[in-house]
C-alpha cells in the first residue's frame, strides 16, 4: 500500500497537477450521509497505466492525505511519549546519583569526626605528675599485699 501512495504521488508531481482541495457541504447532509467516491486503479510493476479512466479521485486522495496525517500524529505523540520518558529516567538517575553522592559525603565527614575524635583521646596529654604518682603507689600497694600476705601465713 505504501509503494502505491510513493507512485501515486511520485506521478502527480511529475506531471505537477496542483493538490487537490475539497470544499465542505453547505447543506445540512452529516458526513455519514456523503458517500465519498474511494475508487483507485491498482497498477502492476511494469505495466502502462491506462490513458482513459480513473486513476484517482479526489476522495481517494483526501483519504490518503488524511491516512497520512494521523500516522504522522501518531509518530509524533509516540515520539513525544519516548522522550519524556528518557528525559524522567535520566531525571531519576541524577537524582539517585546525587542522593548517593550526599550519602557517601555524610559518611565521609562522619569518618573523619571519629577519626578527629580518636586523635584528640590519644593526644590528650596528662600531667607530668600523674605517671610517677601511679608507679609509686602500685609498688607501695604491692609491697604492703607482700608483707601482708607473710604476716598473715606466718602467724
Amino acid at each position: 500500500m505504501n509503494c502505491l501512495k510513493i507512485l501515486i504521488m511520485a506521478w502527480m508531481v511529475g506531471f505537477g497537477l496542483p493538490p487537490v482541495a475539497a470544499a465542505q457541504p453547505t447543506d445540512s447532509t452529516s458526513t455519514a450521509d456523503i458517500e465519498l467516491d474511494l475508487r483507485l486503479t491498482y497498477l502492476e510493476s511494469g505495466t502502462r497505466a491506462p490513458f482513459s479512466g480513473v486513476l484517482m479521485t479526489s476522495d481517494s486522495l483526501n483519504k490518503i492525505r488524511f491516512d497520512h496525517i494521523l500516522e504522522l500524529r501518531l509518530l509524533e505523540n509516540d515520539s513525544e511519549l519516548i522522550r519524556r520518558t528518557l528525559e524522567l529516567e535520566l531525571e531519576m538517575a541524577q537524582d539517585q546519583a546525587a542522593s548517593q553522592i550526599l550519602s557517601l559525603t555524610q559518611r565521609l565527614e562522619n569518618r573523619d569526626n571519629y577519626i578527629t575524635r580518636l586523635e584528640d583521646t590519644a593526644l590528650d596529654r596528662r600531667p607530668s605528675w600523674v605517671l610517677p604518682v601511679a608507679i609509686l603507689g602500685g609498688f607501695i600497694i604491692g609491697a604492703s599485699t607482700a608483707v601482708a600476705i607473710t604476716y598473715a601465713v606466718n602467724q
